[in-house]
């Protein structure tokens, strides 16, 4: 494993699949209650409380705040 990938691995849980045509929306729990949306292949198959490692790749993931304002904080 190349040690980017050590440091930005998570344990999660799928909790909702939502196929969108050219993606497919993953509804993610982390081990540490963290949720996570990810924007996958529609290709690859996923099911609800299926136990995945993910690696996040910190150049292309975007964060955004929880509540009403939903604001990008990837941005500040």
């Amino acid at each position: 494993q190349q040690p980017k990938q050590q440091e930005s691995k998570l344990q999660c849980t799928v909790k909702v699949v939502e196929p969108q045509g050219d993606c497919t929306e993953v509804y993610l729990s982390s081990s540490s209650q963290n949720n996570i949306i990810a924007s996958l292949d529609p290709h690859v198959n996923f099911s609800t409380s299926q136990r995945l490692e993910i690696f996040i790749d910190i150049d292309k993931v975007h964060l955004f705040e929880t509540g009403d304002t939903g604001e990008n904080i990837s941005l500040s």
